[in-house]
Formats: C-alpha cells, sequence, structure tokens
C-alpha cells in the first residue's frame, strides 16, 4: 500500500487567515491615507484663510502709512474714510454677509469672511482716542482683523500697526 502524502496547497484556514491579515493591513493604509488627505485639507484651508487675512490687513496698513495729515477724513472703530494717494475720497468697511463680514477698500472687496474688523487709534502720548471727532490728534492707528475659516477650523486673528506718514515725525509730542 502506498502512503498518503500531502499535496502542496493552502487549506481553507489558511487562506481565510491570509486574506484576513491582507485585509486589516488594507484598511490600516487606507485609514492613514484618509488621515493624511485630511490634514492636508486642513493645513491648505487655513494657509488660505492667514493668506486672505495677511492680504487685507497689508493692504489696509499699507494705505495708511501713506496718509498724510490732513488725508485723515472721519475715524470710528470699524470703519476709517481717507484720501488715497490719488486724491480720491475713499473708505475701509465692512458689510453684513450672512453671519459674517465682507470687507470693502470703497467699493472693492478685499476679503470674505470677517468676523471682526476694529480699528484704535492713539494720539502723541500714546494714549487711546475714545472721541472720535478728535482727527487731528491721531498719530498712529491699529488693526485687529479676525478672519473665519471656511472649513470653521477657527479664527485667524491678524494685528498691525502704523505711524501714518507725517503723523508721527512731524507732529509727535
Amino acid at each position: 500500500m502506498r502512503k498518503k502524502t500531502r499535496e502542496s496547497g493552502f487549506i481553507l484556514v489558511e487562506s481565510a487567515l491570509a486574506w484576513t491579515l491582507i485585509g486589516i493591513i488594507g484598511i490600516t493604509f487606507a485609514l492613514l491615507f484618509s488621515f493624511g488627505l485630511e490634514t492636508s485639507t486642513k493645513i491648505l484651508s487655513r494657509k488660505e484663510t492667514l493668506a486672505n487675512a495677511r492680504y487685507a490687513t497689508n493692504r489696509i496698513l499699507q494705505e495708511l502709512i501713506a496718509l498724510k495729515g490732513s488725508d485723515l477724513l472721519s475715524i470710528a472703530p470699524a470703519r476709517i474714510d481717507f484720501v488715497d494717494r490719488f486724491g480720491r475720497a475713499t473708505d475701509f468697511h465692512t458689510e453684513v454677509s450672512g453671519a459674517l463680514f465682507d470687507l470693502y477698500r470703497g467699493p472693492d472687496l478685499l476679503a470674505k469672511n470677517i468676523k471682526n474688523l476694529s480699528f484704535s487709534f492713539f494720539d502723541a502720548g500714546g494714549s487711546a482716542i475714545s472721541d472720535f471727532s478728535q482727527i487731528s490728534e491721531v498719530r498712529r492707528i491699529q488693526l485687529d482683523l479676525a478672519v473665519k475659516d471656511t472649513n470653521a477650523l477657527g479664527d485667524v486673528s491678524v494685528r498691525g500697526e502704523v505711524y501714518p506718514r507725517n503723523f508721527y515725525y512731524n507732529n509727535f509730542q
């Protein structure tokens, strides 16, 4: 009689174990890839929000630093009216857009999804100006801008300040 020899190959239990192991490894890689993609999306969204906030802040500060003594027309906590370098009266202000605001320079849109825009004005001694009719006393302007991230990842807050031309050097006391 011949002795039975085992034929080469996998039995059902070995095959099931191998497929289960391959499935676990595949799911792990898929979860890692998904997490990486989600993180990348969040980073890009946050980067875009920060870029928009910086653009708006830099644009405002560049225009305010070029002001001369008589260029400032009116001031308020969330609005500033002035004469630009071309001699045209314009302003920076917000308009309601849903639950947030849009930031404008005159009629031109600078940024969307603004949560907060505030200007603070200081006199030659560094004291805050609360009487907004004292335009001639303004020596320093501080800007606070908060932009809401479109993917609800939080707000991006930016602060900047300027000593408008001729305000600090010629009029500082």
